[in-house]
């Protein structure tokens, strides 16, 4: 029992009073004891006082407050089915006496039909495991994958949203898209800009007059619906034409290029090039070739053409100065014997002699 082999203890955190401090609290539990006591004697008066005001107190609450077997049930003065229950197990919030729990609070967690109102400042809410999940966090909200930064839905705290795939059945209003792909059935606005636009058909109406433009070619339709002008991808060929219809559907022409050859046809069964009118000039530069009859209906000014242009035209004059060539020159004379000769006349018989001609 050596006082070296006793446990040491140490206290600490507590309070020393002074000598005044214990003497006072001692005063005070004596006052107690005192008002407890008459003559020696408990006063039952203050219990009995107690007790009572207790019991009223009690029968007041019994409207609100009861206990029974589930634990303590807090009950609606207005309304006797809803209730508050607040059992072992935990707190649950009924509006059928009990029956069911609109809200319940357990060790488990938390279960409500709705919540409302402001919640408070979370760290994080997780809704699901792995990367089936809903994040709400301090990075922000998440969808679809554990990582925020790979999750394919994702709103930062800036608002900054990120949605591979997205279904919209609302409006969109005054927002740019960037490097996005939009698969419509149907896209409506005032004004379509971008580098590129591929489609199965480009038209500006459904119907009447309008130009359409899509696998088969480029058309343009009149308003009764008629294709007047078009260029077609069928072959080679047709997509270097563009081909001219008339009002009932005639072919009236082409323009093409079919061959390599540097050379634009203009094709018709009746082909016509005027001016607004005659005093208009139709120009054809360079050297126009007429593989048909060519018919002048009216004057013909500025021609320079030489005698070989003219088809024939040389060999007709070479063979007319051939002839002439053979010919006398003016001026030329020589002298004619006439034998004596009767012409029957009277006056005029054996005539005859030498004569000198004269040439005009």
């Amino acid at each position: 029992f050596s006082m070296d082999k006793h446990t040491q203890v140490v206290l600490a955190n507590f309070k020393i009073q002074s000598y005044d401090d214990i003497i006072a609290d001692l005063e005070r539990s004596k006052r107690i004891a005192n008002d407890l006591f008459s003559g020696g004697k408990i006063r039952t008066d203050v219990f009995e006082t107690f007790a009572k005001q207790a019991v009223i107190d009690i029968n007041n609450s019994k409207t609100q407050i009861i206990y029974d077997q589930r634990g303590i049930v807090l009950q609606s003065q207005t309304d006797t089915r809803n209730q508050v229950i607040l059992t072992s197990d935990g707190l649950m919030l009924t509006t059928d006496r009990g029956i069911t729990a609109r809200v319940a609070i357990t060790a488990q967690g938390i279960v409500a039909e709705a919540i409302r109102g402001v919640l408070g400042d979370f760290v994080s809410m997780v809704i699901g495991s792995g990367n089936l999940v809903t994040k709400i966090n301090t990075q922000g909200i998440s969808s679809g994958h554990a990582n925020y930064n790979e999750a394919p839905f994702r709103v930062d705290m800036q608002g900054n949203v990120v949605a591979r795939s997205i279904k919209l059945t609302g409006e969109i209003d005054n927002s740019t898209m960037l490097s996005s792909l939009i698969q419509a059935s149907r896209i409506v606005g005032n004004e379509i800009e971008g580098g590129t636009i591929t489609g199965a058909l480009i038209r500006t109406a459904a119907s009447g007059r309008r130009i359409e433009q899509d696998i088969n070619g480029f058309r343009t339709y009149d308003s009764n619906n008629r294709n007047r002008i078009r260029i077609t991808t069928g072959s080679n060929d047709e997509i270097a034409a563009i081909s001219f219809f008339g009002s009932g559907g005639v072919v009236a022409g082409e323009i093409n290029s079919y061959q390599n050859s540097g050379q634009l046809t203009i094709f018709s069964n009746d082909l016509f090039l005027g001016s607004n009118n005659t005093g208009n000039p139709i120009r054809l530069q360079g050297s126009p070739i007429f593989a048909g009859p060519a018919e002048f209906r009216s004057t013909v000014t500025g021609l320079n053409l030489s005698i070989g242009n003219i088809s024939g035209l040389r060999a007709e004059l070479d063979s007319i100065w051939s002839s002439l060539s053979g010919k006398a020159p003016i001026g030329h004379t020589h002298s004619v014997t006439l034998p004596t000769h009767n012409h029957g006349l009277a006056g005029a018989s054996n005539w005859g002699g030498t004569f000198t001609t004269s040439s005009a």
